[in-house]
């Protein structure tokens, strides 16, 4: 199965730089990128449905202590943190999944703090693959629960795109694959029909004009 990828808006997930307090003295202290991956709210359109993670979607991952690794633009050649060496931590609170990584020293790790600290990151993704979700409709909307994914990694992404194109869809970062598509259901519109009622009415008026004939 394809991993999928999912975008949030850096505002979304209060993406941002913070001293680690954990490192020692102030002169020694290192920078950690900080956000927070939302429980119960709906994503944008994805392209025929909307997302919503549960408060349960990542406690496996976080039980398990399965590897997460945290880079830059998906990158694999990039890595900036890992969960197994505790530069990546992941804490679930009551609002979200708190992701809290402190970058490598080199090069990719440096440019991940720099380009958050100038806000030139339009957000940060992830990288899942789904276990256990759960389709629905809100208000003739289909949506999607995520209620179990083993999460693999998380990005800081910086598309050089959205510098030339402010006005970029973002929807494009995701990446949903097509056994995900094929089981998004249709929505079902019903169809009018007459009530008795109305049916009588309309047979009224029809004798009425025949015997105005």
């Amino acid at each position: 199965m394809e991993l999928e990828k999912r975008f949030l808006n850096a505002a979304l997930l209060e993406l941002r730089v913070e001293e680690d307090s954990d490192d020692g003295e102030d002169e020694t202290r290192q920078p950690r990128i900080v956000g927070l991956i939302p429980y119960n709210t709906l994503s944008q359109d994805l392209g025929g449905f909307v997302e919503r993670i549960m408060p349960t979607a990542f406690a496996n991952t976080l039980a398990s202590g399965q590897e997460v690794t945290a880079l830059l633009n998906h990158d694999w050649n990039q890595r900036i943190a890992k969960r197994s060496v505790g530069s990546l931590r992941l804490r679930p609170t009551p609002g979200g999944m708190a992701v809290s990584m402190r970058p490598t020293a080199a090069t990719a790790g440096r440019d991940a703090v720099a380009l958050v600290k100038d806000e030139l990151i339009p957000g940060f993704s992830f990288g899942f693959y789904t276990t256990k979700d759960n389709w629905t409709t809100e208000n003739g909307q289909t949506v999607r629960e995520l209620h179990d994914v083993d999460l693999r990694e998380v990005s800081v992404v910086y598309d050089p795109a959205y510098d030339k194109q402010p006005s970029l869809d973002l929807r494009t970062l995701n990446v949903i694959p097509l056994e995900v598509r094929a089981r998004i259901p249709a929505i079902t519109v019903p169809v009018w029909q007459p009530s008795l009622d109305l049916l009588a009415m309309m047979q009224r008026q029809k004798e009425a004009e025949t015997r105005l004939i």
